[in-house]
């Protein structure tokens, strides 16, 4: 297509500095996200139809703008004819846009880089028309004439544009029980690549579910090395007769407990019992929480023990004997390893108790020296008396004793031999001054959650945690946990049991799906208990690959505390 602007053919020369457009490397590729053949073929990605672009695939969300630095947008010379061509190619495809502008524009997760630099358009997507797509092709070829093919360019509807919701597949869908077959012809095909797991589910931005595709979605911390498998994943669900999307999303681990954020913890946080949802590490570990779901009891003989449950990778130490990690470790082979718990985590006690001594000197002493200096007495009583009583709060933080007695006994990192599914938990010995209180949320919390006709679903009877099952569960239920992280949280069974490569080893799981776009879990919410809508504990949280997502994958209760009692010797019961 003809240039509509005619802008000057004698480029200026492409500036240097830290956002100069260079060469896209193996450091960018890595960022990007695969798409299914409809728009693999193209160098135009329209997977999306409400954010397209190039090069193809975009990078997935979430992405964040950043500034130009002023220096190095002041020699960008180029930007200018580039705006105008643009805006161009616009008005000639009929396209009605709000701004083009020059971002830095990448994953919030992610290091600064020169590949950084887009052309990011706003605009009405019209879904009758193909001008967006148009429109880039002309704005590629332009770019091309220039040798400026290292711009990444997106053109996104702000109104849709956003991160896709998922849903779970119904469990009359007719993929339901062709999975398996499909799941496992799916692995063979990554052969070596790396991957952290492998599902399907509804992933879209429809508010109805069933109106969003069917989506194939695998993490890896190396999607570039997936693209070349995309097509021939495709042609397996083709033959069985199912047309799926395939998305692959870079993730950086399995877990969600390493480094997750900050949270401020509430006064029950500090209390010598333990309540289900708590914040726990290893008494070693700086900067990593877990989450200890609830409590049980292990019995033999006279012999009883009371533990909180959380997951093994919570627990396990740099040190810890690779032996114990594939076998697991028995309550005799303790003494062996010698992990001590806290609760709450290290990482959380040393960010609350720096927040009550920043308020501390920012809100109390600071207005106090001023009221001194101004001889203002009745201030001066005031900030005085909010002292002390802050004063003995921070006291009482930092002499609590967190102690939580030692690990006893863990699962390691295994596979069960007759159902595949992984298993991943560990028992904390608790000291008798802490300890655990399996209290159900109230109607009140479940009522604050704002989601009435899920919660509606929800029939609690009892305050107190009384029993456990997974044999009644089914596809679509409403569940809940309570995490470190996330708290009081809702969500669904999802229909396909996803594949997880578990330390390298390839285990199923099950998957809950969070509801109206809110997580499910996040970091640190490792070893939460999963509740199902009549108050039975029916799951444990070992894995949360999507960072972005919050869905969580989950290990049967009816397994987990079989495999307890075989590891222990012991009989479970709930305190």
């Amino acid at each position: 297509m003809a240039d509509p602007t005619s802008p000057t053919t004698n480029t200026p020369p492409i500036p240097s500095g830290s956002t100069a457009p260079t060469s896209l490397g193996s450091g960018s590729q890595t960022q990007r996200q695969g798409s299914s053949a409809g728009s693999a073929a193209s160098s135009v990605d329209t997977t999306n139809p409400f954010r397209q672009g190039f090069p193809n695939p975009l990078r997935p969300l979430p992405q964040a703008n950043f500034i130009v630095d002023a220096k190095d947008a002041e020699s960008i010379g180029w930007w200018e004819p580039i705006q105008a061509a643009a805006m161009g190619y616009m008005k000639a495809r009929g396209i009605a846009w709000n701004t083009v502008t020059l971002i830095n524009r990448r994953n919030p997760r992610h290091e600064p880089s020169p590949n950084d630099l887009t052309i990011l358009i706003t605009a009405f997507h019209d879904a009758a028309s193909d001008s967006w797509y148009l429109m880039l092709q002309d704005l590629q070829a332009y770019l091309q004439d220039r040798g400026l093919t290292h711009l990444r360019v997106e053109i996104m509807d702000d109104r849709f544009a956003r991160m896709p919701d998922h849903f779970i597949v119904e469990s009359a869908h007719p993929l339901v029980y062709a999975w398996p077959g499909i799941c496992d012809r799916i692995i063979r095909a990554l052969g070596p690549a790396p991957w952290f797991t492998l599902t399907a589910i509804r992933r879209g931005i429809n508010k109805i579910p069933e109106n969003n595709p069917i989506t194939v979605l695998i993490t890896s911390p190396d999607p570039p090395s997936l693209y070349p498998i995309v097509a021939s994943i495709e042609s397996i669900c083709e033959d069985a007769n199912f047309v799926l999307k395939v998305e692959i999303l870079e993730e950086s681990g399995l877990f969600a407990m390493d480094n997750p954020g900050e949270v401020t913890l509430d006064s029950s946080s500090f209390a010598n019992p333990i309540s289900m949802g708590s914040s726990v590490s290893s008494k070693s570990v700086q900067d990593s929480s877990g989450t200890i779901g609830g409590g049980i009891v292990l019995s033999k003989g006279k012999f009883r023990v009371r533990t909180g449950v959380t997951n093994f990778h919570v627990m396990r130490t740099k040190s810890f004997p690779q032996m114990y990690v594939d076998s697991g470790l028995r309550p005799e082979q303790s003494f062996d390893v010698n992990v001590q718990a806290v609760v709450p985590s290290n990482q959380d006690y040393r960010f609350n108790l720096g927040n009550q001594q920043s308020f501390l000197e920012n809100a109390i002493e600071r207005p106090l020296a001023i009221a001194r200096e101004e001889q203002d007495e009745k201030r001066i009583q005031l900030f005085e008396s909010r002292k002390q009583t802050h004063c003995q709060l921070i006291n009482e933080l930092q002499t609590f004793n967190r102690d939580a007695g030692n690990l006893w006994a863990a699962s390691g990192f295994r596979i069960h031999p007759q159902n595949r599914f992984g298993i991943d938990w560990a028992l904390i010995k608790l000291p008798e001054h802490r300890p655990t209180r399996n209290i159900l949320p109230t109607d009140a919390e479940f009522l604050a959650l704002g989601a009435a006709e899920l919660t509606n679903e929800l029939s609690i009877a009892n305050m107190k945690l009384e029993e456990w099952s997974s044999e009644n569960v089914k596809a679509g239920e409403v569940v809940f946990k309570r995490g470190r992280t996330t708290g009081l949280t809702i969500g669904q069974f999802n229909s396909i049991n996803p594949r997880v490569h578990l330390d390298g080893k390839i285990c199923s799981a099950w998957q809950v799906v969070g509801q109206r776009g809110k997580p499910f879990c996040r970091k640190g919410d490792s070893g939460s208990f999963v509740i199902d809508s009549v108050g039975r504990w029916c799951a444990l949280i070992f894995a949360s690959p999507y960072e972005d997502i919050g869905d969580a994958y989950v290990l049967p209760v009816d397994i987990l505390v079989a495999d307890i009692e075989s590891t222990t010797g012991g009989t479970v019961s709930l305190p």
